[in-house]
């Protein structure tokens, strides 16, 4: 009986904060909680990455047979995108591995700075999660992949950069046989 009443006492004290934020706006009073600064989506301010794996620093020098073919992709990908570093396979790259970003932006609705959380971990309350996400691309059309990892690569200059490897969804060709009416 004390946990109900403890659920329903935080979901009565939500609803108040909700009904004072839109009796608020109804009145054209500036809300003193919500954050209306603009978010810039080209600055790196706009999302951070979060929740790091606990154990999660991997040196990609190693030779673990799980991680050896993802290792050469992975120099192949630093190498090509990052030519003023000039990675050696020799060097040590240290990676870290995290489970969610997190992701400022403002809404073309109301206009407002929102956050997202993008989960990314393989053992989400005892269930894997990784969540989906829609990718701007010179190409149009919609454009839609999935989370696998979230690393951060540090060099042996001592930079730091933050990368999501994502997989593509592909197209279906699949049609419905009859059509629906």
């Amino acid at each position: 009986m004390n946990h109900i009443d403890e659920v329903q006492e935080a979901v009565a004290g939500i609803r108040m904060e909700i009904d004072a934020h839109d009796l608020t706006i109804l009145r054209g009073e500036p809300d003193e909680n919500v954050d209306e600064t603009p978010v810039d989506p080209q600055s790196a301010d706009h999302w951070a990455l979060g929740a790091p794996v606990s154990g999660g620093v991997l040196n990609s020098n190693g030779k673990s047979r799980a991680y050896a073919d993802f290792d050469f992709r992975l120099r192949s990908f630093l190498a090509e995108t990052f030519p003023e570093e000039h990675i050696a396979y020799e060097d040590a790259i240290f990676v870290r591995r995290f489970r969610c970003p997190y992701i400022s932006y403002q809404s073309l609705e109301d206009w407002r700075g929102a956050r997202d959380i993008i989960r990314c971990n393989p053992c989400f309350y005892e269930e894997p999660r990784y969540d989906c996400l829609l990718i701007n691309r010179t190409e149009p059309g919609l454009h839609v992949a999935r989370t696998r990892a979230l690393l951060r690569c540090k060099f042996p200059s001592g930079r730091s950069v933050d990368i999501a490897l994502v997989p593509m969804f592909q197209p279906s060709r699949w049609k419905p046989r009859r059509k629906l009416s």
